[in-house]
Parts: C-alpha cells; structure tokens; sequence
C-alpha cells in the first residue's frame, strides 16, 4: 500500500515536473496528435469564414450589415485577447482549450438554426469570445509539448495544419453549400470542431502547480506584457500587409486587366509551408535576427511587386515573397515571445503578441481603403512596402540595445 503511494507520488511530481521543464524530444505523441487536431479544428473555421456573409444576405439582410457582423467577430476577439491569456496562465490549458473548442462548435451550429439577425450578432459575439480563447490556448498548449531548444521549429511546425486548413475549409465551405445548402455547411463545420473537443480529452496534461495557486488580483501584467509590446508592433506590420493583400488583390487584378490573381494565394500557400519546415530551425540555431531581418526585406519587396504589378508573373512572385518572409517572421515572433516569459507565462506571452496582429489585420483594410481610393491601388502596397521596410529599421534598434544590454549583464 505504501509502495503504491509513494509511486503515485512519484508520478505526480514527474508529470508535474514534466510539464514545467517540457519534453525531451519534439515528435513526441501529444505534439503530432495536437498538431492534427488543430487542422481539424481550422478547417471548419475556414469553411464558414466565406459563407457566413452570404448567408446573411441571403436571409434578407444587406452588405453593410453582412460586413459589420463578419467586423464584430475580429473586435470580439481583439477585446478578450489580454483577458484570454491571463486565462491561459491561470487555469488547466487543457480544459481551457477544450471547452473554448466546443463552444466554438455550438455556435457554429447556432447559425444553422436562427435566422434573426439580433440573435446572429450575440452569436458572433460569442463565437468572437471562444475564438480569441482557443487561439491563445492553441499556441501555450502546444508549447507544453516542445523542448526548450526547439520552441522556434515547434511553433512554426505548427502553422502547418492552419495552411492546410486554408486551402481546404473554405473550397469544402462551398462546396458543400453549393451542393447541399447553408445549414449542411454550418452543422459539418460544428460537428469538425466539437469532435476536435472531444479529441483533445485524450491528450495527457498535468497541470503545474504554479497554475493550481491562482492569485486572486488581477494584475496589468498578467494582461499584457508591457516588454513583449516590440514584439507586438512588429507582428501588426506583418498582419496588416495581410488585411491589404486579402481585401484589395482582387480589384488590383480587375483594376489592371491582370486575370487569376488567385495565383497569389496558391504561389503563398506553397512557399508559406517551405518557409515553415525551414525557417523554426534556422531561429533556433542561429537567432532571431537571421529570420526578421531577411523577412521584412522580403515582404517589402513583395509589396513593391504588388504596387507596379503589370502581369501575372508578378503577382506569382509577390506571392512567394511574401510567404517565405511572413512565413519565417510571425512564427519567429511568437516563439521569441514565449522563450523571453518562460512556460509559466505563455498565455499573456501569446495574447501579447495577437493584439498586434489583431490591429494589424483590422486597421490594414480601413487605412487601405482610405489610401486605394484616394490615390489608388499602387500607392496603398508601396506604402505598405515602405512601412515594412521602417519595421526592419525599428527591429535592427531594437536587436541593437538587446545586444548592448546583454554585453553589460556579462560585464
């Protein structure tokens, strides 16, 4: 009896200790099996990601309603973002990742089922809530399974299943709406993310017991992590080049005569998952500066290809470019940002580093919009180019002073 409870004990302070210090090795069982999980769980985010809209008109609304309500989902989340990773850090990321998931899937199969547009709006409000959760918890999760050394290959590993999950959920989405209507699409999509739910409930967790002895005062910095805010800056630059490239290639191509923009996306796609298999490693070997400084160099000049765009070559290669500098730069980021809190802060670490994102995404299509119609399409990606190329300038002050802060901490 007693061996047995010493044995208990012992495994308790293992897994305990495990989940403090992290695996030994990168491809271990609970790494891949949450890797495949949450590209099931993005593919029925993408599936109705185009549809929603649609079938708010459809319902007897208008455009401007369909875009407020597709609007209120990224300001949801942008506001819950800092309170989601005091979350993260506070209580059991397993529980937190599965519930958050399963909401997800009951508000998708809501949309199914009412065609009130009040009600819709409090279910997009909802759905906004558990996104920004989950995708907090997705990334502190998933770093409970990656080794210290290899934190920047894990993270961008990662990234995988959401690039898969974007060429295949929205291209299901319509196909399935097309063949089979509205409600087929949203109840497919809810059954994708409330099994992910149930998925998750395999995975072995212990939570540490930094986490188990929450404090009761909430603190501006279990919010925000007022030294990661660099970090966050950098990101925004990168997501709003996103917000340009999504909402305005298409009328570019129309503007300019230049047919099967979408090009774009497929040259993006297949670069952004080469840049994902190398660029981790390479962070991890050689350092921060190796990726951002080529990265921005690269999305700039994207950018500038996309400005004096005249042929489809061009929009092929902009496409690359982009991917393989954004690809190697965001997932960059978000590693550095967990490596400077340590494991017992990824969530704030992690919600740091979307709220840049989150501006970044939302204010690139407003400004964008604001800049195309004043002084047209050309104008708004060279501006775009040349914000990034300030963002390299800021990263290289910012890389400069980290390094002389270091030099003075040895000497």
């Amino acid at each position: 009896m007693e061996a047995s409870r010493k044995k208990a004990v012992s495994d308790e302070s293992e897994a305990i200790y495990r989940s403090q210090t992290g695996p030994q090795k990168l491809w271990n069982f609970n790494y891949i099996y949450f890797l495949c999980l949450s590209a099931l769980n993005s593919i029925g985010f993408f599936m109705v990601n185009p549809i929603l809209p649609k079938y708010i008109v459809g319902i007897g609304s208008n455009l401007v309603v369909a875009g407020i309500i597709s609007g209120l989902f990224s300001i949801t989340a942008l506001v819950v973002r800092p309170f989601s990773g005091a979350a993260v850090d506070r209580f059991n990321k397993k529980r937190l990742m599965v519930i958050s998931t399963a909401i997800i899937g009951l508000s998708v199969f809501t949309y199914s089922v009412t065609s009130n547009i009040t009600a819709i709006f409090i279910i997009r409000i909802i759905h906004g809530t558990a996104f920004a959760i989950s995708g907090t918890t997705n990334i502190a999760f998933a770093s409970s399974f990656i080794p210290e050394d290899r934190m920047g290959e894990g993270v961008g590993y990662l990234g995988l299943g959401h690039i898969a999950a974007t060429a295949i959920g929205p291209n299901a989405g319509l196909w399935v709406y097309e063949n089979f209507g509205y409600k087929y699409c949203f109840t497919i999509a809810a059954i994708l993310s409330l099994l992910t739910a149930s998925l998750m409930l395999v995975i072995k967790y212990s939570s540490p017991k930094k986490q188990k002895l929450e404090r009761k005062k909430l603190r501006f910095s279990d919010l925000i992590a007022v030294e990661l805010l660099p970090f966050a800056v950098f990101a925004a630059l990168f997501s709003l080049s996103n917000g340009l490239v999504s909402t305005f290639i298409a009328l570019l191509g129309e503007s300019r005569g230049i047919e099967n923009v979408g090009i774009f996306f497929t040259t993006n796609a297949i670069f952004l998952l080469i840049a994902r298999l190398f660029a981790g490693k390479l962070n991890d070997r050689k350092g921060l500066s190796v990726i951002m400084i080529p990265a921005y160099i690269l999305a700039a000049t994207a950018m500038t290809l996309l400005a004096g765009a005249s042929a489809l070559w061009m929009i092929a290669l902009a496409g690359a470019l982009k991917a393989l500098g954004q690809g190697g730069g965001q997932p960059a980021l978000q590693a550095e940002c967990i490596k400077k809190l340590g494991r017992d802060r990824t969530g704030v670490a992690t919600s740091t580093y979307y709220i840049g994102a989150d501006v970044g995404q939302g204010l690139g299509p407003i400004i964008g919009g604001a800049v195309s119609t004043s002084f047209g399409y050309g104008t708004m990606y060279a501006g775009c180019a040349c914000l990034l190329a300030v963002g390299l300038v800021m990263y290289l002050i910012y890389a400069k002073r980290q390094k002389r802060s270091a030099l003075k901490i040895h000497v």
